[in-house]
């Protein structure tokens, strides 16, 4: 680098005085002696002035090599102060030239030869006999030729031992006096550490998501094989996860659930709502039992549920998780264990009660008879003889009922069309003069699978379903009956419906229970407990559909006792 020493400015402006007056005293005297015909002194002043000129020249110009002098040791010493400046750097430092990548100068950490000895950035840094390529690394020399902005790039370079290494590359573009770049300052800063960490962090951050993925699916492998149905719902209720085992216990398959409102899967839209305030209070609920609506529907699935509040990580809502486990199997058989043992308690009891009321009863009716053959039919006193009598007659019915029910045995079975066990049953009513009214609509379903039953314990069955649909009606208007298969001819189910005024909501639950009945004093509350006994014992289910002035529809499920076949018609 070339440094020229300036002098001052005071003396340029000496040196323009000197030579100034000079010339100027000199052109005085000599045109005043010129002026006045003084020719002879006149040339002596020029010749003086001249000799005044030459005197001052030489003066000046041992003034000017004195200053060069001092000129050519501050340009030396600055360059050594340079030199020191550069060597002291701790990377590479080089000065390259535009037009063939010589290096022009170099630091000592650049283990470059001397400076203009023809040594090249490629061969210095990547031991090549030809400047880089794309296809090796974007040369910094070209980029600066092309931008004329400074660059920053990647390379791997080779250092003074001859190890590779990875460096970042700075290119600053020094420009000629056409403005094009004729030479390139250069810098490299060791970045192999820095990769070295960057890498780890890498392989430690992929090991991390590789754990994280594997923990993830390991969970999602639990989530999706537990029996356990598992739902949750964003914060205004809409499903975002269904698992394998809420399709298995609810019957739909996630794509048709997920995006749906979750308060569908409630028997009672409003009871979702509840639960979900009790959560929003408290944070979760617990060991609740719910009812859900299976997806065939008028299906109930009993669920032990607990819900909770989702949150993400900074803490705020962002929905809802429902684990929940069917207990409807669990809650079947403890209602059966429970019926059972009062069936068992009840038919103890009415045996006892039938004996020790027939004996006395039989008595009443036998008076009662004769009192009214001896009273004629015009005698007051024979209204009161007929009540006794046929109040008398209503107990003897309860007494039969009652001996009835603890006669109750194991079902001797026969295989047979359900279909033919129903038309049996029908033809022992329909002329009965409450039925008169009565019509019967009947859709069967052929090639029904055969049942294994007991054929009287049956149309006992059929017949009180009948009759309570009669009496629900007054006995004006249609029974519905029917019957198909079901879980793939597993099952057989009939159907028996009336178009009566419905069972009040408060009373489903307990029209079941023996001596409960919607009927008043018209009922024992005997029929449909015999029915749910005989249904229990062929290993079926019972259950009812009810609405408010539409009616009610009894289901009875029995299972089918061997394969398919078409039944004996």
């Amino acid at each position: 680098m070339n440094h020229t020493t300036q002098r001052p400015d005071y003396s340029r402006q000496l040196d323009r005085y000197v030579w100034a007056l000079a010339a100027l005293w000199t052109t005085l005297i000599a045109g005043a002696l010129l002026w006045n015909h003084q020719l002879a002194l006149g040339h002596g002043l020029l010749w003086l002035g001249g000799l005044v000129v030459i005197i001052l020249g030489l003066r000046r110009l041992r003034q000017s090599e004195r200053e060069r002098r001092g000129s050519e040791e501050a340009t030396e010493t600055h360059k050594e102060l340079l030199t020191e400046v550069l060597d002291s750097l701790p990377y590479p430092f080089l000065v390259i030239d535009a037009n063939d990548f010589t290096i022009k100068t170099a630091n000592r950490a650049a283990g470059a030869d001397e400076p203009g000895a023809g040594a090249t950035c490629y061969g210095l840094t990547h031991r090549r006999d030809a400047p880089c390529g794309s296809d090796v690394h974007v040369c910094p020399l070209d980029e600066v030729k092309r931008t004329k902005r400074p660059v920053t790039v990647e390379h791997e370079h080779y250092d003074i031992d001859g190890a590779p290494r990875f460096v970042e590359v700075h290119g600053y573009p020094i420009f000629g006096d056409d403005g094009k770049v004729v030479q390139m300052i250069e810098y490299c800063l060791d970045i192999t550490d820095r990769r070295r960490t960057d890498a780890e962090l890498r392989v430690d951050k992929e090991r991390a998501e590789a754990a994280s993925y594997a923990k993830g699916a390991h969970l999602e492998s639990i989530l999706e094989n537990t029996s356990d149905l598992i739902v949750t719902s964003d914060t205004s209720g809409r499903i975002v996860s269904f698992n394998r085992g809420a399709e298995v216990v609810l019957g739909y398959d996630r794509q048709d659930a997920i995006g749906k409102h979750a308060s569908m899967l409630f028997v009672d839209p409003a009871e979702r709502e509840r639960l979900i305030d009790r959560v929003n209070a408290g944070g979760s609920v617990s060991g609740y039992h719910a009812r859900y609506a299976h997806k065939n529907r008028p299906r109930i699935v009993d669920v032990h549920l607990t819900l909770s509040q989702l949150r993400d990580a900074d803490g705020a809502a962002a929905g809802f998780v429902g684990i929940g486990r069917d207990v409807s199997e669990q809650q079947r058989l403890q209602k059966a264990l429970i019926q059972s043992e009062k069936m068992a308690a009840m038919g103890k009891l009415a045996a006892s009660v039938a004996h020790e009321i027939n004996n006395p009863l039989t008595g009443i009716l036998t008076f009662a008879e004769a009192l009214m053959d001896e009273t004629p039919e015009d005698d007051p006193s024979r209204e009161d003889s007929e009540i006794i009598f046929r109040e008398a007659m209503r107990c003897r019915q309860i007494v039969r009922d009652l001996l009835d029910y603890s006669r109750l045995e194991k079902p001797k079975r026969a295989r047979m069309s359900i279909n033919r066990v129903v038309e049996r049953s029908l033809t022992l009513i329909r002329g009965q003069a409450p039925f008169r009214d009565v019509s019967f609509d009947l859709g069967f379903a052929d090639e029904l699978p055969e049942v294994e039953v007991d054929v009287g314990q049956m149309q006992q069955l059929f017949l009180n379903l009948v009759i309570n649909a009669g009496d629900a009606m007054g006995h004006r208007g249609t029974i519905t009956i029917k019957s198909q298969s079901l879980e793939d001819n597993r099952m057989v189910q009939v159907s028996v419906s009336d178009e009566g005024c419905g069972i009040p909501p408060d009373e489903i639950d307990r029209i079941f229970d023996p001596f409960y009945s919607t009927k008043g004093e018209q009922g024992n509350g005997l029929g449909l407990n015999v029915v749910q006994s005989i249904v229990a014992q062929h290993g079926g289910t019972v259950r009812v559909e009810t609405k408010a002035g539409q009616g009610t529809t009894f289901l009875v499920c029995l299972p089918v006792s061997s394969p398919s076949r078409p039944p004996d018609r």
